[in-house]
């Protein structure tokens, strides 16, 4: 494979997954709307009706709208998530591509006491997971025309990341002074991954062959919870001791098992310390 469309390409995974892929791959990114980049761009909005016309061999679909919009607009969010996907998937088809790599969502298992595994039935609490989840299933019907890898990402993070995701969230609270709410047992556990082990992952994922049609979770090698994370953020911003509220609330973790994950060969490369000194390194 020579050209590789990556969607959401002025998106923060999208963006670094193109720059990174650059080394190997003629990257096209497909956008809605156009910014200066440092590769061939196409401005197109997945949620329209109007056809997608672009020559690529593979695709990486990481574009999507953030779960708070979704939330907020669950029509749209099927647009974009669920019918923008189909769109892409049929493009791909005619293109006649050698894969296809979806970006998925851990929260499509919900809440759970134990590691998610990839064979455990999904459990979709909110309308960005259920559209995610929806985008999975488009992409598994059209894995009888070329190989398709769902990859569920957990808790990605890093320099760039959304401000309503929850480390940029918390690096905010912490910095701020503002209060960051515990629950009974300080959960929920968690295993967030570095943004250059994501592409890491992904760019594996796009390499290997992994068959017809896989799922696999991408998430770091290390559990946290959330005040030892707001400790570590703490540390990170130069020894900064965050506040805390106690809500008094009861929630399971949001934890994955990545034994599937490193059978493609990948090693987790930052630390949980060393990617939140990154973060707030790059955003301080």
């Amino acid at each position: 494979m020579e050209k590789v469309l990556i969607t959401g390409a002025n998106g923060y995974l999208g963006a670094r997954l193109a720059e990174q892929l650059q080394s190997g791959y003629d990257v096209i990114g497909l956008v809605r709307s156009q910014k200066k980049m440092p590769f061939e761009s196409v401005v197109h909005d997945l949620s329209s009706p109007d056809q997608l016309e672009v020559d690529f061999d593979a695709a990486i679909h990481v574009a999507a709208m953030e779960p708070d919009a979704c939330r907020k607009d669950p029509v749209q969010a099927e647009r974009t998530n669920v019918f923008g996907t189909i769109k892409l998937l049929e493009a791909a088809r005619k293109n006649k591509a050698e894969k296809f790599i979806y970006a998925s969502t851990g929260s499509v298992y919900g809440p759970n006491e134990k590691p998610a595994r990839e064979t455990m039935a999904v459990n979709c609490q909110d309308a960005y997971c259920r559209t995610k989840y929806g985008g999975e299933l488009a992409a598994r019907r059209f894995s009888r025309f070329f190989p398709v890898c769902t990859l569920r990402y957990f808790f990605p993070y890093g320099p760039g990341t959304h401000p309503s995701r929850l480390v940029q969230r918390m690096v905010k609270h912490i910095q701020t002074g503002q209060p960051v709410e515990l629950n009974n047992g300080n959960r929920p556990q968690l295993n967030p991954l570095y943004i250059d082990d994501v592409v890491a992952a992904t760019r594996l994922a796009l390499e290997q062959d992994t068959g017809a049609h896989a799922v696999l979770n991408v998430a770091g090698e290390e559990k946290t919870d959330i005040r030892d994370l707001a400790e570590k953020i703490g540390r990170a911003l130069g020894g900064k001791k965050p506040v805390f509220k106690r809500t008094g609330k009861t929630c399971s973790n949001y934890l994955a098992d990545i034994t599937e994950l490193k059978k493609t060969g990948f090693r987790q490369r930052y630390s949980l310390e060393e990617g939140i000194l990154k973060t707030v390194q790059a955003t301080a």
